[in-house]
């Protein structure tokens, strides 16, 4: 399966209330980092899926980047990720290593 259905499949009720647009670039992005991309702007956006130009990728995640709604949203997206994958849990407990 490729690994864009996958994430669909995996995000689709996470990002149901944000915009459609914002959807199709955070899954973009997604793909672009399993496929190989590093977590720079330009190797993401070297990474894209499609046929744009590799300058209009890169232009189109630094807007992704940079796009306050978004970064509005990204507590509600973590929060719908993790209430997803620990509904069914009577107990979640989380394991932060703090050493570098």
């Amino acid at each position: 399966m490729p690994a864009r259905k996958v994430c669909q499949n995996f995000f689709r009720d996470a990002l149901a209330p944000f915009h459609k647009y914002r959807q199709n670039a955070l899954l973009d992005a997604t793909v672009a980092l399993i496929n190989g991309a590093s977590l720079t702007l330009t190797s993401i956006g070297r990474f894209l899926p499609g046929y744009a130009q590799v300058k209009n990728k890169i232009k189109r995640v630094d807007r992704l980047l940079g796009n306050e709604s978004l970064q509005h949203d990204i507590p509600l997206i973590f929060k719908n990720i993790i209430s997803m994958r620990t509904c069914q849990l009577s107990l979640c407990v989380i394991a932060v290593d703090w050493s570098g």
